[in-house]
């Protein structure tokens, strides 16, 4: 039997097992602050003198005993010990822990230290409250009923208590829109814009952490940010931290979250207080120093988020920015350094925005050569880098009207590669580029670089197979006339009704991108660049070497298994759909909507077929997976019942008969079952869903035959034997 006090006991640690807890609490440290720069929260760790020696994340039920023993005794000295222990295990807090927070009795406790009078206690409560607001909604949810306590301690004398009481609530207004209504309820706007203005270091950040989650939208209190004048308060900030890089860069996350929520006049405010220009300058000071990777994000990432913001603005704002000595190079250097990968992705987003304005702007950029990086970053980096890069390499084409600049025959393979993407944004880049060859080139020039890429006309092949867009189908069809030499088939002008670059979406949560923004997100074209209808061709040239694609883009011989079930559920509905022009003009016309409906399931089971489970296309399989709850099954088996009474009941095989309709619906019923009988060398790549459903629908069919041959009163024959006996079923 165990001991009755197991868990009161713990192991003294050996000297290895305390290195490899202190091991684990830096590796964890580390990743939470890695983390800080986008989770919009922040915990706060003890030094590692302070730290104890055994493990400071084991907490049982005695524990917690012990705790609340501790927070509650008469002696001083034992209620620190115990608030320190406490906020020690919330670094990283155990299930039991959570329990204990949850459960309403910790934050009890600790809200009664606020409400006291002795300033340590408060502090180290307030540490408590501050990690706790560092996890998740739920555990942070809990400090809300501290609130009037955090918001008066930040007109307190003691300078610590102010600090930790605003840690506190930048945390809490990380928790959404709703946690940050209660906030501003209780008064916490006022405060922390006035502290904004502090000659403390230590203090002003933690204020402007806080400050940068107030700002986030939705909000209804935004506007009072300006009205209270916290962005000329930032700029004065700005001026006096002016070369301390951390204080700039807490500063830089309040004017990023200003600027991506703000409207054009504010945009404009912001513009004129001065402070983009100290965010311009330590920016280039931290590039040029070429500091540590870690460092150097630090304050990139919010720098370069607040001048993207602006640029993602108005034409005129655009202009401004890009008239800011420094600027145009500081996006260069960023872009050509490889050492942080965050840095990079912001600065082609911003670049894209640049791009998108006017040529001059494009001009200024390519002068300054950036083209060998974007090209650079085209051949080797992941999609996600690619797709920024494209943004702007396309945006230099049609804006800046300089497709002849670029190096289009190593690009051209690579945007053949965007056509074969699964991404649907990557494949109208993609044939946007490949239209920009062939129609701005001199000649044949444009035609000739795809004829150099292994595979690129296959490419535009399958694309106009597998697409559902219109547009691109019509390009692309217009793209293989011309490789063929139809010259007379014109492009439809892509570009024009694009809605890429200077994109309004984020890359992550804490990505902070105007929500309203008043510059119309779209690719510029020049002037002579025309529109022309999108007619689509029937014929592609695609299927004549003998050879078609799934919808996955992999491409088969024409009898290979699929297209012959294919083949087979195409039959099958054209059957269906003679039977429909018969009945139309019978009683039995209310079955039209039941077979029409068919048809259209029988489209869905041709996707599914062309879309094999064992394809890499997820995406697609997803898209295609065919009724996954049975329900079509279950409606047919509806529809036979309902047609089933009143039928003549017989025992005797049933020729194919009954009028035109009904044999009409015979002969659909035999195209069924071989329809089901293709699909058989088939199953284990298409949903078990889609076999079930052929064979409910042959049965379908023989009981419809049937019942439209009894609306149009017409006898169905029946099988006799040569001599004159009746075969029975039972017999």
């Amino acid at each position: 039997m165990p001991p009755r006090f197991k868990e009161l006991y713990k192991p003294n640690p050996t000297g290895k097992d305390v290195r490899q807890r202190r091991l684990l609490r830096e590796a964890q440290l580390r990743r939470l602050q890695r983390e800080q720069l986008f989770m919009g929260k922040r915990l706060r760790f003890r030094t590692p003198q302070e730290s104890e020696t055994e493990s400071e994340f084991e907490f049982t039920p005695s524990d917690t005993t012990n705790i609340i023993r501790g927070l509650k005794s008469a002696k001083h000295e034992e209620r620190m010990e115990a608030l320190k222990n406490l906020s020690a295990k919330l670094e990283q807090p155990s299930e039991n822990l959570r329990g204990f927070v949850l459960d309403g009795a910790c934050i009890e406790l600790l809200v009664g230290f606020l409400a006291g009078t002795d300033s340590e206690e408060k502090l180290q409560s307030l540490w408590c409250l501050t990690n706790i607001t560092g996890f998740e909604g739920r555990l942070a949810e809990q400090v809300l009923p501290a609130t009037p306590y955090l918001v008066s301690l930040l007109d307190s004398h003691d300078m610590e208590l102010k600090d930790q009481a605003a840690w506190t609530l930048g945390n809490l207004a990380s928790e959404g829109p709703n946690i940050r209504e209660h906030l501003y309820a209780n008064g916490v706007l006022k405060p922390l814009v006035e502290l904004a203005g502090t000659e403390d270091r230590t203090l002003l950040q933690t204020v402007c952490f806080a400050l940068s989650n107030m700002a986030r939208k939705p909000s209804t209190y935004f506007d009072q940010m300006f009205d209270m004048g916290l962005p000329q308060v930032i700029a004065k900030q700005m001026q006096r931290f002016r070369g301390d890089v951390d204080c700039v860069r807490e500063l830089a996350w309040v004017c990023a979250y200003l600027a991506a929520a703000s409207s054009e006049q504010q945009v404009d405010v912001i513009l004129e207080t001065g402070a983009v220009d100290v965010i311009l300058e330590s920016a280039l000071m931290a590039v040029d120093q070429d500091g540590s990777a870690a460092q150097t994000s630090g304050l990139l990432i919010p720098a370069i988020r607040t001048l993207g913001n602006i640029a993602a603005g108005t034409d005129s704002q655009t202009r401004t920015l890009v008239s800011k000595p420094g600027f145009i190079r500081l996006l260069v250097r960023c872009i050509e350094s490889t050492s942080s990968r965050a840095v990079e992705k912001e600065s082609l987003w911003v670049l894209s925005s640049i791009t998108a304005c006017c040529k001059t702007d494009v001009d200024a950029v390519v002068n300054a050569g950036v083209v060998p990086d974007l090209v650079r970053i085209i051949e080797k980096q992941n999609f996600d880098l690619k797709k920024e890069a494209a943004y702007s390499l396309l945006n230099i084409a049609i804006v800046g009207q300089r497709i002849g600049d670029l190096p289009n025959e190593q690009l051209v393979k690579e945007f053949v590669e965007f056509v074969r993407s699964a991404d649907e944004e990557l494949v109208r880049m993609g044939v946007q580029f490949l239209s920009l060859l062939f129609e701005q080139l001199p000649g044949e020039l444009g035609v000739e670089m795809l004829r150099k890429v292994e595979g690129g006309v296959d490419a535009l092949e399958t694309l106009i197979a597998v697409t559902e867009d219109d547009d691109i189908r019509a390009t692309v069809s217009a793209l293989i006339d011309q490789y063929y030499g139809d010259r007379s088939s014109r492009l439809p002008s892509l570009a024009l009704r694009a809605t890429i670059l200077s994109r309004t979406d984020s890359f992550h949560s804490t990505s902070l991108l105007r929500s309203d923004p008043t510059k119309t997100p779209v690719i510029k074209t020049p002037d002579e660049v025309k529109s022309y209808p999108a007619t689509i061709k029937v014929y592609t040239r695609t299927g004549d070497k003998g050879t078609s694609s799934l919808f996955t883009g992999e491409r088969r011989t024409k009898d290979d298994a699929v297209f012959e079930s294919l083949g087979t559920t195409d039959e099958l509905s054209s059957t269906i759909g003679l039977a429909i022009a018969f009945i139309e003009e019978t009683p039995a016309n209310q079955l039209v909507a039941q077979l029409e409906t068919i048809q259209c399931l029988l489209q869905d089971v041709g996707s599914n077929v062309a879309t094999p489970l064992n394809s890499k296309s997820q995406i697609k399989i997803k898209r295609t997976r065919f009724d996954p709850d049975g329900y079509h099954c279950k409606k047919l088996e509806e529809w036979i019942d309902e047609m089933s009474v009143g039928l003549p009941v017989h025992r005797s095989f049933i020729l194919p008969s009954g009028g035109r309709a009904a044999a009409a619906l015979h002969v659909a019923r035999t195209v069924c079952r071989r329809a089901e009988r293709t699909l058989v060398p088939l199953k284990d790549d298409i949903d078990k869903e889609t076999m079930m459903f052929v064979n409910r629908l042959s049965d379908y069919l023989f009981v419809a035959a049937r019942w439209v041959a009894m609306k149009q009163g017409v006898t169905e024959k029946i099988y006799v034997h040569q001599q004159g006996r009746v075969t029975e079923f039972d017999k």
